[in-house]
């Protein structure tokens, strides 16, 4: 669309129409994360480990996001970018599954300002996580989070969303 190019953010440009941020996935390993879909061109926004957070359009133009292999959000492109973010710096969805270490898992997605995220809990230092658009983030075991806090390049403070109701529901044994 006409202006794309002016739009301030990775995400409003990949609503409009334009790519969607991050890297390219390999063509192999797009087969093994996302059987049976059909995208024009699939990007890894973030990664930690096994976990991925993916961006595609489908063929009918809705912009989708998977978040590993536990979840999966597409809203039609022309709901726009607000469907997503509700006024705020970044998303959180989760906790879905435990890692290995017994870690509840954290994915969302972030606008360009965000440039870490920091998981605060009841007591002792909050985890942290790159932001690139998305981030996945591993919860201390046997910890009790409280909020979430999107960090910018200055290292202030953008936004917090309270996390506590994601914890205390999410599914038994990860």
């Amino acid at each position: 669309p006409a202006g794309r190019a002016g739009l301030s953010d990775a995400f409003e440009r990949f609503f409009a129409g334009g790519d969607a941020p991050g890297m390219p996935v390999e063509r192999d390993m797009l087969q093994r994360i996302l059987r049976g879909v059909r995208a024009s061109e699939v990007r890894e926004l973030a990664r930690s480990g096994d976990e991925r957070v993916l961006a595609y359009r489908t063929p009918s133009g809705s912009v989708c996001f998977d978040f590993g292999t536990h979840t999966g959000l597409c809203i039609p492109s022309e709901y726009g970018v607000g469907e997503l973010f509700h006024g705020r710096a970044v998303t959180v969805w989760g906790p879905t599954v435990k890692d290995e270490a017994g870690r509840w898992v954290l994915y969302g997605l972030a606008r360009d300002t965000v440039k870490r995220v920091e998981l605060h809990y009841e007591d002792g230092p909050p985890t942290t996580a790159a932001a690139t658009n998305a981030y996945v983030l591993r919860a201390r075991p046997g910890s009790s989070p409280t909020e979430l806090v999107a960090v910018g390049a200055d290292g202030r403070g953008l936004d917090t969303l309270d996390v506590r109701w994601n914890f205390e529901h999410a599914p038994v044994g990860g």
